[in-house]
């Protein structure tokens, strides 16, 4: 398996790339903006080819960030997985809208949209939107949104421990982001996790 591709994305960016035949991505975007940003990325997918990317976004302040993953299945055996995980912290707005376009006469092909969304203050807003355009009867397709906030009980769980609430939050907040980076080098998770420390609490 190939190496994971880790992007870190500060400002707006913009994609459009072709996954030839046999071929094989993984990719994590970790965007934290100082600006209001758009993250569009799309791709077009050929035969017997997988797509994973993965999309971690700390949202905080009066940003707004929008997010627009697109895939477009071209050929036969495909198997493409988005994963996006957005925190929205003070006053963020975050709106995330993922799609996947099965094309006519196509075979054998996968995908699975998993988008989470953290609501860490009464102010934020997080939006989603996971989408499928499936134009062949031979497909494997499945799609989940999920937003809330971090679990009270657990969070009183820790606090019986004893630790404190910006600690027990951190736990929680920390958990949830590790399965996405644990294909990263140890250097590149300790980053990550300093970050969403230094801007999500």
């Amino acid at each position: 398996m190939e190496k994971t591709n880790f992007t870190i994305v500060k400002e707006s960016l913009k994609l459009h790339l072709n996954i030839p035949s046999n071929n094989y991505l993984d990719h994590i975007y970790f965007v934290i903006p100082d600006q209001d940003l758009d993250l569009d990325l799309n791709y077009d997918v050929f035969k017997d080819s997988k797509l994973n990317i993965k999309v971690i976004i700390l949202g905080s302040n009066d940003l707004k960030i929008n997010c627009f993953l697109n895939a477009n299945l071209k050929s036969h055996y495909n198997h493409i997985e988005f994963e996006i995980l957005a925190y929205a912290n003070d006053n963020a707005n975050i709106k995330i809208i993922s799609n996947v376009d099965v094309e006519l006469k196509t075979i054998d092909n996968k995908s699975k949209q998993t988008l989470i969304g953290v609501l860490l203050s009464d102010q934020a807003k997080i939006l989603g939107e996971p989408n499928l355009k499936i134009n062949s009867l031979n497909v494997n397709a499945k799609h989940s949104l999920r937003i809330g906030t971090l679990d009270k009980d657990e969070i009183f769980y820790l606090l019986t421990k004893g630790l404190p609430l910006e600690q027990a939050k951190q736990i929680l907040i920390n958990a949830i982001v590790t399965k996405l980076i644990s294909n990263l080098s140890n250097e590149e998770q300790t980053w990550c996790f300093q970050k969403i420390k230094e801007r999500i609490r």
